[in-house]
């Protein structure tokens, strides 16, 4: 272990992004300076583009970097592994090369990863699709919430996005290291490898912090379509949640539910496809969930139905689940961190 062991890596893997890569080390690098206890570690996937040139003008300016050139294309969820693997801090987080963290965002999150020490934080995203000028207004202040439960975490966490958000998850590397655990290279090919840390982390979870929004924004419209999105969000969500955690564990039925009865109304019909795509799709879908009430409950109308009856039924299932985010809403009953000091 190194002597000088950093408190938290922002490890970023990038492929082919350029253009985002740089928009968002812009944004990195005052916000760096002001921190010396943050590790920043990208991760090059062989990219084909000018990323090498655009990661060395940054280290010329002054940015401190750590560059990690991939001699060949090793695949994205390998690439995010090596993130995970190669980081120095405490803290790892794998930070998605298309999004970005807001104007003191970094410094709320070190002041509470210095303060509370937890196993595993969140923080919320604002969602834009071209430039973060489109979210108005931003929250000065940064709301917080201890949680010591990981299925009040789960709760808050699926409410608001999805735990698959990489750039959401904050972990705990020293503590994950202490745990017993499957090895993470079992999700290597899955595109979800990153829930193979995060569910390690929930599993034994002792403290956890839910950041509300105001620190990151997170780039929309990069969906997956056609049986694909079946492959990811069926099959290989329904794998990493039994691989990584007790089959029929309270933590993997709550994950298994939530994402059955929120994820999906909020999203499947984004995906949805029509022909042999559809029929693919179901066939995935029912393989990995069939078991669970909760699929033929809230999912199968979405995944059958005509679309109109299923867009009926999603307004249903979501206007739920909006209920019960306001009981659970993290304002006026947390506490606040102020704004961070420029």
């Amino acid at each position: 272990m190194r002597i000088d062991r950093p408190l938290l890596t922002i490890a970023i893997p990038t492929y082919g992004r350029a253009p985002f890569l740089r928009e968002l080390l812009a944004c990195l690098q005052p916000q760096l300076a002001a921190q010396p206890k943050v590790e920043l570690l990208i991760s090059d996937n062989a990219s084909p583009d000018d990323t090498a040139e655009v990661v060395r003008e940054f280290q010329r300016s002054g940015l401190e970097l750590r560059y990690l050139q991939n001699e060949i294309n090793i695949g994205p969820d390998a690439n995010f592994l090596q993130c995970y693997e190669q980081a120095f801090g405490r803290y790892v987080w794998v930070f998605g090369d298309d999004d970005l963290l807001l104007d003191g965002g970094l410094a709320t999150v070190v002041d509470l990863l210095e303060h509370e020490s937890p196993d595993y934080a969140f923080v919320a995203p604002y969602l834009f699709l071209e430039t973060i000028e489109e979210i108005r207004p931003r929250r000065r202040n940064v709301a917080t919430k201890i949680i010591k439960d990981p299925i009040e975490m789960i709760t808050l966490v699926n409410l608001h996005t999805d735990l698959i958000l990489i750039s959401s998850g904050i972990v705990d590397k020293e503590r994950i290291a202490a745990i017993p655990h499957p090895p993470f290279t079992s999700l290597v090919g899955s595109n979800l490898v990153q829930l193979s840390w995060i569910l390690t982390s929930l599993r034994n979870l002792r403290c956890g912090i839910f950041v509300e929004l105001g620190a990151l924004a997170t780039r929309g419209a990069n969906s997956r379509g056609g049986f694909q999105a079946a492959q990811v969000f069926g099959e290989s969500y329904r794998r990493a949640v039994s691989e990584m955690l007790e089959p029929n564990s309270a933590l993997a039925r709550k994950l298994i539910g939530d994402h059955l009865r929120i994820w999906f109304p909020k999203n499947w019909l984004g995906f949805r496809e029509n022909g042999e795509d559809a029929r693919i799709q179901r066939r995935i879908l029912k393989t990995a969930f069939h078991d669970s009430a909760w699929y033929w409950l809230c999912a199968w109308p979405l995944i059958y139905a005509p679309r109109r009856m299923a867009q009926l039924w999603a307004k249903v299932l979501w206007g739920i689940a909006r209920i019960r985010q306001e009981h659970l809403s993290v304002p006026g009953r947390v506490e606040t961190s102020p704004p961070a000091s420029d």
